[in-house]
């Protein structure tokens, strides 16, 4: 792909590249890291497949191993961290319909460094969704299972690394 050349005032000097791969007509996948500067690297991976014609599936990767920006003492505090999301949308024998829409953020203040939109910035909140459903003679069957979560907390959870 076309190499990923830029200055930021966030990010310093960024020097990047991707590689895109697409083995079959039904998957293809795209790998990219960039060097910043100012701040360490990024990584960045995006899967696509359409295995058949009842099943999507949608992979999407970003992490910034961050070396982090001087506090009022000059003790640098990383802002590193990383957000994945999975989709997957199947349909089965027998009316059975099966989605995920699976979202991973380790930290708002990764989200809030990083983001490469405002809208992205702003939003504090991760949802994720799996459901399961069959619709059959007039009735429906349905499993779900929901986690939203908010980083705007009294008492912010951190990840460990």
């Amino acid at each position: 792909m076309i190499p990923d050349i830029g200055n930021s005032n966030r990010k310093g000097v960024i020097l990047g590249d991707a590689f895109y791969w697409a083995p079959a007509s039904w998957f293809d996948t795209t790998l990219g890291a960039q060097y910043l500067s100012k701040r360490g690297s990024a990584e960045r991976a995006e899967i696509r497949a359409t295995p058949d014609e009842n099943t999507t599936f949608a992979y999407n990767y970003y992490g910034v191993i961050d070396r982090g920006l001087p506090d009022s003492n000059g003790v640098l505090q990383p802002q590193g961290g990383h957000q994945q999301r999975l989709e997957i949308q199947s349909l089965f024998r027998n009316n059975w319909r099966f989605v995920t829409d699976f979202t991973q953020l380790s930290s708002l203040t990764f989200r809030l460094a990083f983001a490469d939109a405002y809208g992205d910035a702003i939003n504090s909140e991760v949802r994720s969704s799996i459901f399961l459903t069959n619709n059959f003679k007039g009735f429906s069957l349905n499993f779900a299972a929901l986690n939203d979560k908010n980083f705007l907390t009294i008492n912010p959870e951190r990840v460990s690394r």
